[in-house]
C-alpha cells in the first residue's frame, strides 16, 4: 500500500480496534492513544470512546464522531465508507 499511495494512506480500522479493546481490557487498567499517522484520529477516538463506554460499538462511535464533524446527513455514509476502507 505505501508504494501504491505513498505515505498517504488510510488506516481507518474501527473494527480491529473494537476487536482488540476487547481482547486485552481485562489485562488494563487505563489508557493512551497515540499516533503519528494523518488518518489516525478516528482510531484513536474508537480506543479512548471505548476505554470510556466499553458498551459502545465501533459503528456506533464513528456515527457520533462523523456526526459532530460533517454533520447528521453524511455521517451515514461517513461510517459505512469507513468500514469498507
Amino acid at each position: 500500500m505505501a508504494a501504491v499511495y505513498e505515505r498517504r494512506t488510510f488506516n481507518i480500522r474501527s473494527r480491529q480496534m473494537e476487536d482488540i479493546f476487547r481482547k486485552t481490557a481485562g489485562y488494563t487498567t487505563g489508557t493512551i492513544a497515540y499516533a503519528e499517522g494523518i488518518f489516525d484520529d478516528v482510531n484513536k477516538a474508537v480506543w479512548l470512546q471505548l476505554h470510556w463506554n466499553p458498551n459502545l460499538t465501533a459503528e456506533k462511535i464513528l456515527y457520533d464522531y462523523y456526526r459532530w464533524y460533517c454533520g447528521p446527513e453524511a455521517a451515514p455514509e461517513l461510517v459505512e465508507a469507513a468500514l469498507l476502507l
